[in-house]
């Protein structure tokens, strides 16, 4: 056993590509063994990287009335189609939004210049906007961390 994962066991790595990495697993609910295929967390960012996994997943699984157009079906039908055919509980799912923390930070640097530079000048309209903006950000940064 490598460890779980939600409802599945993760017992073996059977295979790797450039989508993500596929596990013979157990699902305890109802008691069968799958495989197991996770999408590499680095593609969560791009939306067409999700959309390729998800009409992937549509193709492995072959021919069903639920998923015929399945290339050209859009995700909020494609997804409880998958779950249907697959028995997982059709829940809500969410989408996963990156933040570029590295780029923030470089704003935020940047910002910090622009502030002193207000300051010495004596410019408390200028000062004040990008106090705002630095606030902004270091919000947006937080929000990514936690």
């Amino acid at each position: 056993e490598i460890g779980s994962l939600g409802p599945f066991r993760l017992d073996e790595r059977v295979g790797e590509g450039g989508m993500g990495v596929v596990y013979r697993a157990w699902q305890s609910s109802p008691g069968r063994e799958v495989a197991l295929k996770i999408i590499r967390p680095e593609l969560l960012f791009f939306s067409g990287s999700r959309d390729r996994f998800r009409r992937e997943i549509a193709e492995e699984l072959g021919d069903h009335d639920e998923l015929h157009g399945y290339s050209t079906m859009h995700k909020e039908n494609l997804v409880p189609a998958l779950c249907h055919i697959l028995g997982i509980d059709d829940h809500a799912h969410h989408e996963v939004i990156g933040v570029d923390k590295a780029t923030i930070k470089v704003k935020i640097r940047e910002l910090k210049v622009q502030r002193d530079e207000a300051l010495a000048a004596g410019d408390s309209v200028q000062l004040k906007r990008i106090r705002r903006k630095i606030h902004r950000m270091k919000r947006e940064l937080h929000k990514a961390t936690t």
